[in-house]
């Protein structure tokens, strides 16, 4: 029986592949409907200069991923030809609807993993019906790219870390885990480079699961690094060379800590998680009433998710100019996995059936306003 993330393919993973089919369908729609904006035909012609060996894609914040990606299917057409390229549009954006997809399977085998069935359909439930990943998995941004980038290196960090206990050759044994590590951080700093600081958290998960095998844990993550910087090698094609300059002038991140104190840098938070789903963010803010209260949600498989988008939320607060608002989109899929994880544990309270009415509607509600709101959308673009 063919495998789906390495699990034979069984009801829970051909419901997940249905419920990934209705999220391909609704970025299947956007792109039919929504042309290549201008930004993407920048980024567009800059990958296809580089490929032509004109001049570098890359930027202070990105390397050259995003553009040579788009750029790769038509970089032999007439770029500047904006008609031209707005019909080859479904295929400048394929690699990034691929990402799109492959995040929400990456999303549903992590939660699921953690927290069972229920608690992986309802991170993907929340996740295949958020407008903001609908879109920017159907647009030529670096958003989708940087998110299954950081979802990767987090998660795929602690996996690694829980097999420190094996063999003394624990290094050369998790060899497939390592690449898959590094292609993360490949991914990931590929599409923003300031996503590096996702590294430091991944390392003190890793310490801290595997308090007796510190040293593994260090050149695993470090081995890890040396793939992700060979991946990273091919967004610089064909000037190789010119990584390690680049990446010396590199923004990893200009601090501004003034805007911790100015209230419209928490109000633009606000708005972008109530613009992505009011039902979400209700989930959300009962989720932390319960993490808060209960003792029970406080646990490494809850709190490691909750961690790491904190950290993203902060990132965006004081790093506006090298991360800014990808940060909180890198959150999203974090905080799903948070969500779902709460919620798996408050549906085996004797409140199930409230609880249960009350989330259920709350998933429909979140799936109808984001099918009503993509409608509106390519509709006033069109």
């Amino acid at each position: 029986m063919p495998k789906l993330f390495g699990e034979r393919i069984r009801l829970p993973q051909i419901l997940a592949l249905l419920l990934l089919c209705v999220f391909l369908a609704q970025c299947f729609w956007f792109v039919a409907r929504v042309n290549l904006a201008e930004n993407e035909g920048l980024i567009l012609q800059a990958g296809a200069a580089q490929l032509r060996g004109q001049w570098m894609a890359n930027s202070a914040q990105h390397s050259s991923l995003v553009p040579l990606l788009a750029a790769l299917p038509v970089f032999r057409k007439d770029t500047t030809n904006a008609y031209l390229m707005g019909q080859y549009r479904w295929l400048i954006r394929i690699p990034f609807l691929f990402m799109g997809v492959m995040l929400g399977g990456s999303l549903w085998y992590v939660a699921r993993r953690l927290y069972g069935n229920a608690g992986g359909y309802i991170a993907l439930l929340l996740y295949i019906f958020s407008p903001f990943i609908v879109i920017r998995s159907s647009l030529l941004q670096p958003d989708i790219a940087a998110a299954w980038g950081v979802f990767g290196l987090i998660f795929t960090g602690i996996a690694v870390a829980h097999t420190l206990y094996a063999p003394r050759e624990v290094v050369l044994w998790n060899w497939k885990r390592i690449v898959l590590l590094g292609i993360s951080i490949g991914i990931a700093l590929g599409a923003l480079y300031s996503t590096a600081w996702l590294l430091v958290l991944t390392l003190i998960f890793m310490l801290w699961l595997a308090p007796v095998r510190r040293g593994a844990a260090i050149a695993i993550l470090g081995s890890a690094c040396l793939v992700g910087l060979f991946v990273l090698s091919f967004t610089f094609v064909p000037h190789s060379l010119q990584m390690f300059p680049a990446l010396r002038h590199a923004a990893w991140g200009e601090v501004d800590l003034g805007r911790l104190v100015q209230a419209g840098s928490y109000r633009l938070i606000g708005h972008f998680y109530w613009d992505n789903s009011a039902p979400v963010l209700l989930l959300l803010l009962v989720t932390l009433i319960a993490y808060a209260v209960w003792p029970r949600t406080r646990y490494f498989g809850t709190t490691a998710p909750f961690l790491a988008a904190v950290l993203c939320v902060f990132l965006s607060l004081i790093m506006p100019r090298t991360g800014g608002v990808i940060f909180l989109f890198v959150s999203l899929p974090l905080l799903y996995v948070f969500i779902a994880g709460v919620f798996t544990d408050l549906l085996e309270t004797r409140y199930s059936t409230a609880i249960a009415g009350g989330l259920v509607g709350a998933i429909c509600t979140h799936a109808i306003a984001s099918a009503m709101g993509l409608l509106q959308l390519t509709h006033l673009t069109r």
